[in-house]
Protein backbone atom coordinates (compact mmCIF):
# COMPACT_ATOMS: atom_id res chain seq x y z
CA UNK A 1 0.00 0.00 0.00
CA UNK A 2 1.62 3.44 -0.53
CA UNK A 3 0.41 6.81 1.27
CA UNK A 4 -0.26 10.32 -1.04
CA UNK A 5 0.13 13.32 0.34
CA UNK A 6 -3.64 15.27 -0.89
CA UNK A 7 -3.47 19.56 -0.66
CA UNK A 8 -6.87 20.21 -0.43
CA UNK A 9 -9.60 23.45 -0.39
CA UNK A 10 -10.50 23.82 3.46
CA UNK A 11 -14.28 23.12 2.28
CA UNK A 12 -13.17 20.37 0.64
CA UNK A 13 -11.70 18.52 3.90
CA UNK A 14 -14.44 19.05 5.91
CA UNK A 15 -17.17 17.76 3.58
CA UNK A 16 -14.72 14.81 3.63
CA UNK A 17 -14.85 14.46 7.39
CA UNK A 18 -18.47 14.92 7.67
CA UNK A 19 -19.07 11.99 5.52
CA UNK A 20 -16.66 9.58 7.07
CA UNK A 21 -17.84 10.89 10.49
CA UNK A 22 -21.68 10.13 9.10
CA UNK A 23 -20.50 6.60 7.54
CA UNK A 24 -18.37 5.95 10.37
CA UNK A 25 -15.69 4.86 7.48
CA UNK A 26 -12.10 6.19 6.98
CA UNK A 27 -11.39 9.48 4.87
CA UNK A 28 -8.91 7.53 2.83
CA UNK A 29 -11.72 4.71 2.15
CA UNK A 30 -13.77 6.99 0.49
CA UNK A 31 -11.24 8.77 -1.40
CA UNK A 32 -9.63 5.33 -2.75
CA UNK A 33 -13.37 4.61 -3.46
CA UNK A 34 -13.87 7.80 -5.12
CA UNK A 35 -10.59 7.14 -6.90
CA UNK A 36 -11.89 3.77 -8.55
CA UNK A 37 -15.12 5.22 -9.74
CA UNK A 38 -13.45 8.43 -11.17
CA UNK A 39 -10.55 6.37 -12.86
CA UNK A 40 -12.87 4.10 -14.56
CA UNK A 41 -15.23 6.63 -15.55
CA UNK A 42 -12.06 8.07 -17.75
CA UNK A 43 -11.30 4.63 -18.60
CA UNK A 44 -14.88 4.26 -20.29
CA UNK A 45 -14.77 7.71 -21.94
CA UNK A 46 -11.32 6.85 -23.39
CA UNK A 47 -12.86 3.98 -24.79
CA UNK A 48 -16.22 5.42 -26.13
CA UNK A 49 -13.77 8.04 -27.74
CA UNK A 50 -11.49 5.15 -29.58
CA UNK A 51 -14.50 3.60 -30.82
CA UNK A 52 -15.84 6.91 -31.90
CA UNK A 53 -12.64 7.68 -33.95
CA UNK A 54 -12.26 3.90 -35.15
CA UNK A 55 -16.17 4.10 -36.53
CA UNK A 56 -15.28 8.23 -37.90
CA UNK A 57 -12.64 6.50 -39.55
CA UNK A 58 -13.79 3.47 -40.84
CA UNK A 59 -17.46 4.81 -41.61
CA UNK A 60 -18.37 3.95 -45.34
CA UNK A 61 -14.93 1.57 -46.06
CA UNK A 62 -14.48 -1.70 -46.34
CA UNK A 63 -14.06 -2.36 -42.84
CA UNK A 64 -17.58 -0.67 -41.56
CA UNK A 65 -20.30 -3.13 -41.36
CA UNK A 66 -21.23 -5.68 -43.46
CA UNK A 67 -24.27 -4.68 -45.25
CA UNK A 68 -26.55 -8.09 -44.70
CA UNK A 69 -25.11 -8.64 -40.89
CA UNK A 70 -26.39 -4.93 -40.78
CA UNK A 71 -29.89 -5.69 -42.54
CA UNK A 72 -30.10 -8.81 -40.07
CA UNK A 73 -29.62 -6.96 -36.74
CA UNK A 74 -32.17 -4.20 -37.84
CA UNK A 75 -34.42 -7.18 -38.67
CA UNK A 76 -33.92 -8.95 -35.51
CA UNK A 77 -34.55 -5.70 -33.41
CA UNK A 78 -37.82 -5.27 -35.50
CA UNK A 79 -39.06 -8.98 -34.47
CA UNK A 80 -37.81 -8.15 -30.98
CA UNK A 81 -39.77 -4.87 -30.86
CA UNK A 82 -42.94 -6.30 -32.62
CA UNK A 83 -43.08 -9.29 -30.06
CA UNK A 84 -43.17 -6.22 -26.82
Amino acid sequence: MHTIHIPMPDHLHQALKAEASLTRRPASEIIREALVCWLESVRKRRVADQIRLFAEEVGGSSLDLDQDMERAGIELLHDETEKR
